[in-house]
């Protein structure tokens, strides 16, 4: 670590000096140090530098990445949407990191209350939920519609997504919870709670699962319990 701090003053100084032939790879080093130290704000001003300073497309690429995930990473929102586009509009982006700035925007979009902008975002990922992104897409696409009102759309899109079956288990467990809130939403308790009960059962990960089946539950307990009251 100490020898990679001592690297980081050698290359900020060579990045620095005006007509160096060596500042892009300076910057390309200091980057790399910087971000995986996961110190965003610094490794975000080397690849502003680098976006700059870049003379390959390789270089470009890599910049233009870093800026993105230290944007994101950071809660950056507008210029996680403005550096997602640039990427997204230019044709020679490579197909992985296109999949990647729609998953960034679209998140940054849905942070900045414009998630009807982020449904062609999801779309666009949703389709893939062999990566974890594509299976969150597809959960977030399903939750915009049932934000909507428009539960049928909803409840197909988490069928979808379980008939394709996934890997990405957690997404595939806030589907089910989202279809027990659908269930709830239209008056359905004692399916939604089938729902949750099922889940509860088999879903053994130790997240935040397990709080959102139980606070559902606890509602819909009390309200059996009103409903005899009555």
């Amino acid at each position: 670590m100490w020898k990679q701090l001592r690297f980081l003053i050698h290359y900020d100084h060579l990045a620095s000096l005006d007509g160096n032939e060596y500042v892009e790879a300076s910057l390309l080093r200091a980057s790399a140090i910087t971000y995986d130290k996961q110190d965003y704000e610094t490794a975000k001003r080397y690849f502003d530098q680098l976006h700059v300073v870049a003379s390959n497309k390789g270089n470009k690429e890599i910049a233009r990445l870093g800026i993105l995930r230290c944007s994101y990473f950071t809660n950056k929102f507008e210029p996680t949407i403005t550096i997602s586009t640039e990427i997204l509009e230019d044709i020679a982006s490579n197909d992985d990191n296109k999949f990647e700035a729609h998953y960034c925007r679209a998140k940054a979009y849905i942070a900045t209350g414009q998630e009807t902008t982020a449904v062609k975002d999801l779309l666009a990922i949703s389709k893939d939920i062999s990566s974890e992104m594509g299976a969150e897409a597809k959960y977030l696409y399903a939750e915009y519609h049932y934000h909507q009102g428009e539960y049928k759309k909803s409840e197909n899109t988490i069928m979808e997504f379980i008939n394709e079956g996934t890997t990405h288990q957690y997404w595939l467990a806030r589907c089910f919870v989202l279809l027990a809130d659908i269930y709830i939403a239209q008056g359905d308790d004692f399916m939604a709670k089938q729902y949750l009960l099922s889940l509860q059962e088999n879903y053994t990960a130790n997240d935040d699962i397990t709080t959102l089946i139980n606070a559902r539950l606890e509602a819909i307990t009390t309200r059996e319990a009103e409903e005899i009251l009555q």
